[in-house]
C-alpha cells in the first residue's frame, strides 16, 4: 500500500497535469464551441427574438422561466445599453453577459468569445446558465479546475482526475458530430491522461521530453503556488527545461 507521501506526490502530479489539460488549446476550443452551441440553441426558443425586447422585458421573460435574477449579472450591465452596443444582435455572447461578467476578465475588454482563452469562463457559463443539458457535468469539471487553481492537490486524486478526463471526452463528443473531428481532440485528452502520474519525485530525473515539460509547466507560470512542495515540483521542471 502506498504511503501518504507517495499519495501526496501522485496527487500533486495529477493536479499539475489536470490544470495543464483543462487549459490546453484544444480543450478550450471545445469548451468555447460547446458554450456557443448551447447558448445559441437557448436563444432560438424566444419569439419574438430577445433583440426585439426591452431590457426590462428580457429580465421578466427570463425570471418567469425560472432564471434566478439574483444570480444573473444584471446589476453589472444596463440591458438596454448592452443590447444597443451589440448592434441589437442578441447573440450568444450578449446572452452570456447576463450570467458572467465578460467585460472585466483580467481587466481586459472582450468583444467576442474568440478573445477568451480562460476555461473558467466557459465552465462558469455551462454551469450558471439554467437548464443546459450539461449543467451538472460542467459544474464537476469546474470544481476540479478550481481545485487545481487553488493548489488543493489532495482533492485531485485518481477518481477526480479520471472524472475530469471522462467529462472532457463527453463534451468533445457532444460538440463534434463526426469521429474524424473528435479523434484529434480525444487523442490530445488521452495524451494528458497518460501523463497524470509522470511528475513524481522518482520520475523527475528521467524526464527529458522538452515539449512535454514545456506543455505541463507553461500554464503554471502565472499561478500563485502556496504549497512549498508543489512550488518545488514546478521549479524542478523549469530547471530541467533550462538544461536542454
Amino acid at each position: 500500500m502506498a504511503s501518504s507521501v507517495d499519495h501526496e506526490e501522485e496527487c500533486r502530479s495529477r493536479l499539475l497535469v489536470s490544470f495543464s489539460l483543462v487549459t490546453s488549446a484544444p480543450v478550450i476550443a471545445v469548451l468555447r464551441e460547446y458554450t456557443i452551441l448551447q447558448l445559441s440553441e437557448k436563444l432560438k426558443a424566444y419569439h419574438p427574438p430577445l433583440e426585439q425586447r426591452s431590457g426590462e422585458d428580457i429580465v421578466e421573460i427570463l425570471t418567469k422561466e425560472g432564471y434566478d435574477k439574483n444570480k444573473m449579472k444584471i446589476g453589472r450591465v444596463n440591458l438596454g445599453e448592452m443590447i444597443k452596443e451589440s448592434g441589437f444582435q442578441f447573440d450568444a455572447f450578449t446572452f452570456a453577459k447576463l450570467f458572467v461578467n465578460l467585460t472585466d476578465i483580467d481587466k481586459k475588454q472582450f468583444v467576442s468569445f474568440d478573445d477568451i482563452t480562460d476555461p473558467k469562463v466557459y465552465l462558469d457559463l455551462l454551469t450558471e446558465v439554467p437548464n443546459l443539458p450539461i449543467n451538472d457535468k460542467a459544474s464537476k469539471v469546474r470544481i476540479i479546475r478550481n481545485r487545481c487553481g487553488h493548489n488543493e492537490f489532495l482533492k485531485c486524486d485518481e477518481e477526480a482526475t479520471e472524472k475530469l478526463v471522462e467529462l472532457l471526452k463527453e463534451i468533445t463528443m457532444k460538440t463534434k458530430p463526426t469521429k474524424t473531428e473528435q479523434d484529434p481532440i480525444i487523442k490530445e485528452i488521452e495524451k494528458w491522461e497518460k501523463r497524470m502520474t509522470r511528475f513524481t519525485n522518482e520520475n523527475l530525473d528521467t524526464l527529458d521530453d522538452i515539449l512535454e515539460l514545456q506543455e505541463v509547466v507553461n500554464p503554471w507560470l502565472h499561478i500563485a503556488i502556496d504549497d512549498p512542495k508543489m512550488k518545488q515540483l514546478v521549479d524542478t521542471i523549469m530547471q530541467s527545461l533550462c538544461m536542454y
